[in-house]
C-alpha cells in the first residue's frame, strides 16, 4: 500500500512538553501493536512523538498520553489524554527512536 507523502504542516505554535505514552495501530502485516513512546510537543492542530517503532507517513495510530499521576483520598489517580492521528512527518534519531 502506497503511503501519502511527508510534507511540513505545522501552522500553529508548538508547546515543548514530555509526558509518556502508548501507540496503538495495525501494522503493515495486518498485526495490532501498542508500542510506548514519549509526548515531545503539542500545538493545537498536532503532536510529536517518539518511539522505537518505525512509521510511515500515512499510518493511523491510536495515542493513549498519560498526563499525571495524583495522590487522592482514594488512592493514586492518573489522567490521560486519547487521540487517533495521522504521521505526517517521519524523523530518525541516532539513538534508534524515530520521530
Amino acid at each position: 500500500m502506497d503511503k501519502a507523502p511527508c510534507l511540513e504542516r505545522r501552522g500553529k505554535p508548538r508547546v515543548k512538553i514530555t509526558f509518556p505514552l502508548i501507540l496503538r495501530g495495525i501494522s503493515e502485516t495486518g498485526e495490532r501493536f501498542e508500542e510506548p513512546g514519549s509526548l515531545d510537543n503539542i500545538s493545537a492542530t498536532g503532536l510529536y512523538v517518539w518511539s522505537k517503532k518505525p512509521f510511515q507517513c500515512g499510518d493511523e495510530v491510536f495515542l493513549t498520553i498519560q498526563l499525571s499521576n495524583i495522590e487522592t483520598k482514594e488512592g493514586p489517580k492518573t489522567n490521560y489524554l486519547a487521540t487517533l492521528g495521522n504521521v505526517v512527518r517521519v524523523d530518525y534519531s541516532a539513538i534508534n527512536h524515530y520521530g
